[in-house]
């Protein structure tokens, strides 16, 4: 399971944000790819790519022009933002 969000379980894989991005709150997420990439929004309105399994840090990021409480899947390829 993923949280975008501090979690005291310790089984819970978490997204982890840099400390220049820590002011900006990490709010949803969405799997996509096959599993491969997971897409995390944030109340600044990025959009945070990751590959499954490196979670030290994103590998893409797109800005967007609202936060991002929710981050709909339209199908495995495609997010709809």
């Amino acid at each position: 399971m993923l949280t975008p969000k501090p979690n005291p379980n310790p089984a819970l894989v978490q997204v982890q944000q840099s400390e220049t991005d820590a002011d900006d709150e990490l709010l949803s997420l969405a799997v996509i790819k096959g599993g491969a990439k997971v897409v995390v929004g944030s109340q600044s309105g990025m959009l945070d790519v990751w590959s499954w399994g490196h979670w030290a840090g994103f590998s893409d990021r797109f800005p967007g022009e609202l936060h991002y409480d929710n981050v709909p899947r339209q199908d495995e390829q495609q997010l709809a933002v």
